[in-house]
């Protein structure tokens, strides 16, 4: 898996853009704001992991 590290202000951004698309209902622009390899991991509940958006 490749990972980015990248600075706070971008990270705001992106959750800002997110917090919009919610609230939009809008699930495209939701998806874009994930890399097309993003696996989500929840250790408390493995059987929920998001394997691909």
């Amino acid at each position: 898996m490749n990972t980015k590290t990248i600075p706070i202000q971008n990270a705001s951004s992106v959750l800002l853009k997110m917090e919009a698309a919610i609230n939009a209902h809008d699930i495209d622009t939701f998806v874009n704001c994930f890399a097309p390899d993003f696996v989500g991991e929840q250790p408390v509940y493995p059987e929920r992991n998001l394997l691909r958006i």
